[in-house]
């Protein structure tokens, strides 16, 4: 019997991102979503984890850990000076750390599930309606909950695919004015769209935040003074083009510890100076929110073939994030109205970076066959292709 991997406890959020919110290293103060209870002093090293949450083998585990250590160093110096001091090549490390963190937590396992749930049972309602001779009924189906085997490497695998649709987002850092902080999450990576947003014509449309869509945003803080924000600069300007450095307001840092709120799976984390006020006004914020993982499907009409076969489309929607506003740190370019855009979906930001992912995507296809038909199993692999935006 194989050994399992020596580390039983995966984090899927670094604890050298929590450590900065942390007054001595071992502990934070954290908020139980579902209680509303403030915690003081919770273990550091009991959150966001999972007993062998990337498998037993040690393989992600020990890459993720890798790519840790070198994100954690970048990250030493925060100070405005010391992160002015960063590279392109260091930045370009920022960036795709962000887009693996943005897939690696229990929140993306729970939306891929939800999702795969939430297709089956509309899948097997319309089974329903044209075959009145099946054992069960339709109310059968709330008591059965489709889940993945895997969902974990099923995120990574999609992300591992998706990773060429990164090369065009900008990286910068939000700093935080006196007298607010940011707070961290559990699921601490929140993409929003305020291009599509404040588009009263193309805001009507689903999926803001696929990572091909033009105006994608992505926010992480990475301490109770300073958040990463990885974005389309083609779309925004963020602060002055000659620094890395962005100065918000209080309100902008209110409207991103809001997204951090409601994209959390059960805790938020923060100094311990955090006010409680600010805390009660997040919590009624989520509580007022659609859940952040809830997945619609619609189907079309069903249509017969000549051969007896059937084909139907089914449209799967996220929920899209509304930062309810915008940032005073950002200026969009883009001022088209689109009224004569009419397309099924959002405007694509690259199109020859989205056509790469594809081909990089089939190409990560194939060398899992292959791996899998060396081993004797001729089994399609896990984990999607990248084939939608």
């Amino acid at each position: 019997m194989q050994k399992k991997f020596y580390t039983k406890r995966q984090h899927y959020v670094p604890r050298f991102l929590l450590r900065n919110f942390s007054p001595d290293g071992r502990s934070i103060s954290m908020l139980v979503l579902k209680t509303g209870k403030r915690v003081a002093g919770a273990s550091l090293a009991g959150q966001c984890y999972g007993d062998y949450f990337y498998g037993d083998d040690g393989s992600m585990e020990l890459a993720f850990g890798q790519e840790e250590a070198f994100v954690s160093a970048l990250l030493k110096d925060t100070t405005i000076n010391g992160l002015n001091q960063l590279n392109a090549e260091q930045l370009g490390k920022l960036r795709q750390f962000v887009h693996w963190q943005r897939a690696r937590t229990q929140g993306m396992v729970d939306q891929l599930n939800c999702r795969t749930n939430t297709i089956f049972k509309s899948i097997m309602k319309e089974i329903m309606q044209n075959n009145q001779n099946l054992e069960f009924s339709p109310e059968d189906l709330d008591l059965v909950e489709m889940k993945l085997t895997n969902p974990q490497n099923d995120a990574i695998y999609y992300a591992a695919g998706a990773l060429p649709l990164m090369f065009d987002m900008m990286v910068k850092f939000i700093i935080a004015p006196k007298g607010a902080e940011f707070i961290i999450s559990d699921h601490p990576v929140t993409a929003c769209n305020q291009f599509v947003e404040n588009n009263s014509w193309l805001s009507r449309r689903r999926g803001w935040t696929g990572l091909a869509i033009k105006g994608l945003q992505l926010f992480m803080p990475i301490s109770p003074f300073v958040s990463m924000a990885v974005y389309d600069s083609s779309t925004y300007n963020f602060g002055s083009p000659k620094s890395v450095i962005c100065h918000a307001g209080k309100l902008d840092i209110s409207r991103l510890n809001r997204l951090q709120a409601i994209n959390a799976v059960s805790c938020i984390y923060f100094s311990e100076k955090f006010y409680q006020e600010e805390l009660d006004i997040i919590c009624s914020q989520r509580v007022e929110h659609r859940p952040a993982r809830e997945t619609e499907v619609s189907m079309g009409p069903l249509i017969w073939n000549s051969d007896g076969t059937g084909r139907q489309k089914m449209a799967i929607t996220g929920v899209d994030l509304r930062i309810q506003g915008g940032f005073s740190f950002v200026r969009i370019l883009d001022k088209k109205t689109y009224r004569k855009y009419d397309s099924d979906i959002l405007p694509i930001r690259n199109k020859q970076l989205l056509e790469l992912a594809r081909r990089f995507s089939a190409h990560l296809d194939r060398k899992v066959e292959e791996g899998r038909a060396k081993r004797g199993h001729g089994d399609r692999p896990d984990g999607p292709p990248v084939s939608d935006p």
